[in-house]
């Protein structure tokens, strides 16, 4: 199943603050976003560009199955998903810092690369 960036083109570059407002909207309540934690993790880096990423190139975590398979309904009824927010890479790896949840979902839907906004 070929899927694309809700709203976005890849090679996009974007700021931390509107990646910031981005993020916010995505989240259901303030306890979604750690209290400001999320907000600080992304204005670690002055810009974000939309990649394309491999999967297996990005640590994943257990997340709440309930919520990855929503996603996964959504996404395959969409065709599109929010990008998720990865870390600079270290060792060859990147983290998310949000999309845990999108990540696995796409996982299960069999995506091999996602489109991800990484720090330039």
């Amino acid at each position: 199943m070929k899927l694309k960036p809700l709203n976005f083109r890849a090679g996009q570059v974007i700021s931390s603050d509107t990646l910031d407002s981005i993020t916010q909207e995505l989240h259901d309540s303030s306890d979604d976003i750690f209290e400001g934690v999320l907000s600080k993790k992304l204005c670690m880096f002055d810009s974000y560009k939309l990649r394309v990423v491999p999967l297996d190139k990005i640590y994943r975590l257990n997340t709440c199955m309930e919520h990855v398979d929503a996603l996964e309904r959504m996404i395959a009824e969409t065709r599109t998903y929010p990008p998720i927010v990865l870390s600079m890479p270290w060792k060859g790896m990147h983290e998310i810092i949000d999309g845990a949840h999108r990540s696995e979902a796409l996982a299960n839907l069999g995506q091999i690369n996602i489109f991800a906004w990484v720090p330039v």
